[in-house]
C-alpha cells in the first residue's frame, strides 16, 4: 500500500524522534562553544520540555531550519527560516508560531512566542537548550549495536500510527451486545450501547502507548486497544479483576453517529474535521478530501470521461468549519449543521458566505477507500507519464535521424574539397620543382662571388664583436660606479636622517625642559600669591584682634562707669523710698485698677477689630502691595502636562528619571524611575484624582520595563520619531509581551517628555544636610526692613519635614535688638541651575505680618525668580513674580496672582518651569501663571524662608500666633534630557 506525502511527513517525524533518541541515549551533550558569529549556531540543538516532550531543532545553513517534538504529547514537524541577531538567532516557523535562542553568560535559553507575539520582548522562564555533537548527528539512522525492535521489514522500528485509532468502533462482547467507541482527535473519547440514553454516552480521554491506546474513562476505570497483524482487540477495565476482551473493528460513521449526542449544539473544532470525507455531488461525481495537519489538504475527484484526478490545498478554520482553497483557486467548506457534515463548493473568488454552487453531506471515509482512490490517481498519472515519455522518445529519434542525415552530408562535402587541395597541391609542387632547378644552377655561378664576399663579411663580423666587447665593458664600469654612487647617496640619506631625528628629539626634550620649567615658576608664582594673600588675612585678624581688644577695654571702662552712676543712683533711690512708701502702694493699688481696666477695653476693641477684618475679608479683597501688583483675573491655564511629580508613599532621589506621559485618552501622568530600582506613579489630581502606585523597573532589550505592584507592566520604548509607552495589564503579561494595550503618542509637547531629578531633599534625616543648604543668609541677616533676624536655631527637621518656625523671642544682630527670630535656608556656593523644573511641597503658617516664600536668587541680583510668595494673613492667595533687567538696565518685573487655594490647612505642591523662552508657574501640577518676556539666563541658588514684618506684609499683628512654623515636605530640581 502506497501512503500520500501528507501521512509519511508526520510518520518520518516520528521514525526521526524516535532514532534521534535511540542516537542521544547513553552519551552527554556538549557544553556550547562561545558564540561569535552566525556559523557557530549551526548544528542540532536539544530542549527539554516541561510536559515531558523533546524538541529538537536542527539550524541549517542559508538561514534555513527545521525542528520535531519527541514525546507522546505530540509529532508536529515544521520548517522556517532562521535570524541571526548577535548573542541570539530567532526562528520563523510556517505555522507562524516563533522560537528565540539566547546566549547567556552562562548557558543558552530557548524560548517561544505564539504568532501574534513579538520576540523582541523576552521576560524571564527560558527553557534551558544545549547543543549535540555535530559528529553524532547527520544521519537518523540507527547506527549498529544499539538492540531496538526493527519493523516491518528490517530498518528503523516503526512507530506508532496515532490516526490508526481515531474513528467509529464497533465492540462485539460475548453476551452478544454490541458498543460503540468513539475516539477523536485531541484525545478525547466517548462510548455508547444502543438501548441507553442518549446523555448516558460514557466520556473519557485516551492516549497511544507504544503499539497500544489507553483509554480512560470518568469513573477511572480502564481499556486497553491492541493491535495484531489482522485486527484490534480492546480489554475493558485492565487491572480491575473484572477484566473481558472484545473485538474491535471500525465502523461507518453514519450507523454509529445515531447513538452519541456528539454533534447536536456542538462547534467543530479542526481535530473534529481532521480526516478523510467523501461524498458525492449533484452531478454524480465522487469526492474523496483528506483535511491533514499543518492546514494541508489532498482532493480526489472520480468525474464520468475524465477519471481520477488529484489536487492539492490549504485550509483554514472559519467559525464551526474548514474552509479548503485549492490549486486550482475553487474553494470548498467543510462546515457542521445540525444535519450532520456537509461539503458545500464555490467557484474562485467567489464569498464563502454567500450561496454554493453544491452541498451535498459528508461522511467521515475509511483509509483504505482513500489509498484506493490515491493508488488510482497515481496509476493513472503513471499512464499520462508513460504516453508523455513515449511521445517525446520518437520525437528523440527524428531528431536523431534528422542529425545523422546532416552529418553524412557534411562528410561528403570534405572529402570533395580534400580532393580539390590534393590536384591543387600536385600542380604548385611541379612548379616548384621547375624553379627549384633554375635557381639551383644561377647558384653554381654564384658560388665564387660568395666565398669572397663571405670572407670579407667575416671580418667585418670579427671587427664588429670586438667593437660590442669594448662596447659592454664601457657599459659595466658605467653601472659599476653609478651602483657605488647609488650606495654612497644611501648612506648620506641615512646619516641625514639620522641627524634630523636626533635634532627632533632634542627639540620635544628641549620643548619638555621649558614647559616644566614654565610650570615650575606658575606654581611659585602661585606659592607666592598664596603667601600674600595668607599674610595679608593673618594681619587682617591680627588688626581685628587688636581692635577686639580695645573694644573690649573700652566697653569694660563704660560697663564701670556705668556702675558707679547705677550706685549713686540706688543710694539716693533708697533714701527717697521710704519717704513715698505709702505714696508708692497707693500708686500701685490706683494703677491696677487702671490695667484692668484697660485690658477690658482692649479686649473689647481687638474683638471689634477682628470682626471687621474678618468682615472685610468676605465683602473685599486686601489692598494691593506697591510690589507685587495683582492681575485683574487670574490666567486660563492652557491644556499642557506640568512636570510636577507629588510624593506617592515612596521617595524621588537625585539622578533619578521622570517620564512625563500624555496617554491616548488625555490623562497626563508621571512615572519616576529612581537609582536603587524602585519607580512610582501619578496622575495629574486636578484632572483625574486617580491615584499613583509603586513598582520596580529594570533595563531590557526593548527598553525600560516597569513591573507595578497591582501586576500590570509598562515598557517605555524608543523609536524613530521618539518615545512609545506599551501597557500591558496584569492578564496579559505572560507570553503576550507584544500585545499592545496602549499607545502613548509619539514625543512631541504633549508626549513623553524625560526630566532628570538632579538636586533635592526629602528632608527624611535627623537634621538638616549641610553639604546642601545654608541656614545663613550669605549677606545681612536682616532684610527689607523685616521685624525678625534669621538664626539657625530655627531651623530643624521633624517626622521627615524641614520646619522653619518663627518666634517672639528677641534676639540682637548689628548692635540692634529685634521682636522676633526666624529661619531660612539657602543653596549659596552649593547649587545653582539655569533652566529646568523647580518645586517644593510646603505648609504655611496662619497670620498677618508672615511672609513665607520659595524663590530664585543669582549672586548679585536682579534677575529673580518667586516661585511661591503667600502673605499669611491671607494664605489662599498666592503671588508669583519674575524681576529682570530690561536692555536699559532698569528693572523689570512681571507679576501675577491666584486666589482660591489655601496653602495653610494642608500641604500644596508649588513649581516653576522656566526655559529660555518662557517661565511657567504650576499650583497641584495645573498651570497658573505664563510669562514670556524678559526671561533671565543666568545661574540661580534657591531660597525658602519665612519672614516676620517688613516692607510688603507689614507688622505684625496682634492676632498673629507664635510660634508660627512653616512646613516644607520636599525640594527638587529637574533638567530636562
Amino acid at each position: 500500500m502506497v501512503y500520500p506525502l501528507s501521512r509519511l511527513v508526520p510518520m518520518f517525524g516520528l521514525i526521526a524522534a524516535i532514532t534521534l533518541s535511540l542516537i542521544l541515549s547513553g552519551q552527554e551533550e556538549e557544553q556550547p562553544p562561545q558564540v561569535q558569529s552566525e556559523k557557530d549556531w549551526i548544528g542540532w540543538w536539544i530542549i527539554h520540555q516541561p510536559d515531558g516532550d523533546v524538541l529538537y531543532i536542527n539550524v541549517k545553513a542559508q538561514s534555513r531550519a527545521s525542528s520535531f517534538y519527541s514525546g507522546e504529547g505530540t509529532n508536529l514537524i515544521d520548517k522556517g527560516e532562521w535570524k541571526y541577531e548577535g548573542m541570539r538567532i530567532v526562528f520563523y516557523w510556517e505555522n507562524g508560531y516563533k522560537d528565540v535562542l539566547v546566549k547567556t553568560s552562562e548557558q543558552y535559553l530557548h524560548y517561544t512566542f505564539p504568532p501574534d507575539a513579538s520576540p523582541d520582548v523576552i521576560d524571564s522562564g527560558g527553557i534551558i537548550a544545549r547543543r549535540l555533537q555535530k559528529e553524532r548527528i547527520g544521519s537518523l539512522q540507527v547506527p549498529g549495536g544499539v538492540d531496538v525492535p526493527a519493523g516491518a521489514g528490517g530498518g528503523p522500528p516503526v512507530p506508532p500510527n496515532r490516526s490508526e485509532y481515531i474513528g467509529f468502533w464497533e465492540e462485539f462482547s460475548n453476551q452478544g451486545e454490541t458498543s460503540y467507541l468513539f475516539l477523536k482527535r485531541g484525545g478525547k473519547a466517548a462510548r455508547a450501547t444502543p438501548g441507553r440514553k442518549s446523555t448516558d454516552v460514557d466520556t473519557g480521554q485516551w492516549m497511544v502507548d507504544g503499539r497500544d491506546a489507553y483509554v480512560v474513562w470518568a469513573d477511572g476505570s480502564r481499556d486497553l486497544i491492541s493491535k495484531n497483524e489482522k485486527d484490534f482487540t480492546l480489554r475493558g477495565s485492565v487491572g480491575s479483576g473484572r477484566e473481558f476482551s472484545t473485538t474491535l473493528r471500525h465502523t461507518d460513521a453514519s450507523t454509529a453517529r445515531n447513538y452519541f449526542n456528539l454533534l447536536a449544539g456542538q462547534a467543530a473544532t479542526a481535530d473534529d474535521l481532521i480526516g478523510y470525507w467523501a461524498m458525492q455531488d449533484l452531478h454524480g461525481d465522487t469526492y474523496y478530501i483528506e483535511v491533514a495537519h499543518w492546514s494541508q489538504a489532498t482532493r480526489f475527484i472520480e468525474a464520468e470521461g475524465i477519471g481520477i484526478s488529484k489536487e492539492s490545498g490549504r485550509w483554514t478554520m472559519l467559525g464551526d468549519g474548514v474552509h479548503i482553497t485549492w490549486e486550482d483557486n475553487t474553494q470548498n467548506t467543510l462546515r457542521l449543521t445540525p444535519q450532520g457534515i456537509k461539503l458545500a463548493s464555490y467557484s474562485p473568488g467567489a464569498p464563502i458566505t454567500g450561496i454554493p454552487l453544491t452541498e451535498a453531506p459528508a461522511d467521515l471515509a475509511s483509509i483504505n477507500s482513500f489509498e484506493e482512490f490515491e493508488d488510482a490517481a497515481r496509476d493513472r498519472i503513471i499512464e499520462e507519464k508513460r504516453a508523455q515519455l513515449a511521445i517525446l522518445r520518437a520525437a528523440e529519434e527524428a531528431k536523431l535521424k534528422a542529425q545523422e542525415v546532416a552529418r553524412l552530408k557534411v562528410e561528403e562535402e570534405k572529402r570533395s574539397r580534400a580532393l580539390a587541395e590534393a590536384r591543387q597541391k600536385a600542380e604548385e609542387e611541379t612548379r616548384r620543382l621547375a624553379e627549384e632547378d633554375a635557381r639551383n644552377k644561377a647558384q653554381e655561378l654564384a658560388n665564387q662571388k660568395d666565398v669572397e664576399y663571405k670572407k670579407r663579411l667575416a671580418e667585418e663580423k670579427a671587427r664588429q664583436r670586438e667593437e660590442e666587447l669594448e662596447r659592454k665593458r664601457v657599459l659595466a664600469e658605467e653601472k659599476r660606479l653609478a651602483r657605488e654612487e647609488d650606495r654612497r647617496m644611501a648612506k648620506e640619506r641615512d646619516r641625514l636622517k639620522s641627524e634630523e631625528e636626533a635634532k627632533r628629539k632634542e627639540e620635544n626634550r628641549l620643548r619638555k625642559l621649558a614647559d616644566l620649567e614654565a610650570q615650575r615658576k606658575a606654581k611659585e608664582e602661585e606659592a607666592r600669591r598664596l603667601a600674600d594673600i595668607e599674610a595679608h588675612r593673618t594681619a587682617q585678624e591680627r588688626e581685628a584682634r587688636r581692635l577686639a581688644n580695645l573694644e573690649a577695654q573700652r566697653n569694660a571702662q563704660e560697663e564701670e562707669a556705668r556702675r558707679l552712676a547705677e550706685l549713686e543712683t540706688q543710694r539716693k533711690t533708697e533714701e527717697e523710698q521710704r519717704r513715698l512708701a505709702q505714696e508708692q502702694e497707693a500708686r500701685r493699688l490706683a494703677e491696677l485698677e487702671t490695667q484692668r481696666k484697660a485690658k477690658e477695653e482692649e479686649a473689647q476693641r481687638l474683638a471689634g477689630l477682628d470682626a471687621q477684618r474678618k468682615a472685610a475679608e468676605k465683602e473685599t479683597p486686601p489692598p494691593a502691595v506697591a510690589q507685587l501688583p495683582r492681575p485683574q483675573s487670574p490666567p486660563t491655564p492652557p491644556a499642557q502636562i506640568p512636570p510636577s511629580v507629588p510624593r506617592v508613599g515612596s521617595k524621588i532621589s537625585a539622578g533619578a528619571e521622570v517620564w512625563q506621559v500624555a496617554d491616548t485618552d488625555r490623562d497626563p501622568f508621571k512615572i519616576v524611575l529612581n537609582k536603587d530600582g524602585s519607580a512610582l506613579s501619578t496622575w495629574a489630581k486636578s484632572l483625574t484624582g486617580r491615584k499613583g502606585q509603586t513598582g520596580r523597573w529594570n533595563d531590557v532589550k526593548s527598553g525600560k520595563q516597569i513591573d507595578w505592584a497591582d501586576g500590570s507592566t509598562y515598557v517605555i520604548a524608543s523609536t524613530k520619531k521618539g518615545y512609545k509607552l506599551r501597557s500591558y495589564s496584569s492578564s496579559n503579561t505572560a507570553g503576550t509581551t507584544g500585545r499592545t494595550v496602549s499607545d502613548a503618542q509619539e514625543s512631541t509637547a504633549s508626549g513623553i517628555v524625560l526630566w532628570d531629578v538632579v538636586f533635592g531633599d526629602e528632608f527624611d534625616g535627623a537634621t538638616i544636610d549641610e553639604s546642601k543648604w545654608n541656614t545663613q543668609f550669605p549677606w545681612s541677616q536682616i532684610i527689607n526692613n523685616e521685624q525678625g533676624g534669621y538664626n539657625p536655631e530655627n531651623v530643624s527637621v521633624v517626622d521627615g519635614k524641614l520646619v522653619l518656625t518663627a518666634t517672639d523671642d528677641t534676639m540682637t544682630y548689628g548692635g540692634e535688638e529685634l521682636g522676633y527670630t526666624t529661619g531660612a535656608i539657602n543653596t549659596y556656593n552649593k547649587f545653582e541651575q539655569a533652566y529646568g523644573y523647580f518645586e517644593i511641597r510646603a505648609k504655611v503658617p496662619e497670620g498677618r505680618g508672615l511672609w513665607p516664600a520659595f524663590w530664585l536668587f543669582t549672586r548679585n541680583g536682579p534677575p529673580e525668580i518667586d516661585v511661591l510668595d503667600v502673605l499669611s494673613g491671607e494664605p489662599d492667595n498666592a503671588h508669583f513674580n519674575t524681576i529682570t533687567l530690561d536692555a536699559n538696565g532698569e528693572t523689570s518685573k512681571q507679576t501675577a496672582s491666584h486666589k482660591g487655594i489655601d496653602f495653610s490647612r494642608s500641604f500644596r505642591t508649588v513649581g516653576v518651569e522656566w526655559s529660555p523662552s518662557e517661565i511657567i508657574y504650576y499650583i497641584n501640577g495645573k498651570e497658573m501663571a505664563r510669562f514670556t518676556n524678559n526671561i533671565p539666563d543666568q545661574p540661580m541658588f534657591l531660597i525658602a524662608s519665612l519672614a516676620v514684618g517688613g516692607d510688603w506684609p507689614g507688622p505684625v499683628s496682634g492676632w498673629t500666633a507664635f510660634p508660627a512654623r512653616m512646613e516644607i515636605d520636599f525640594i527638587r530640581v529637574y533638567k530636562r534630557r
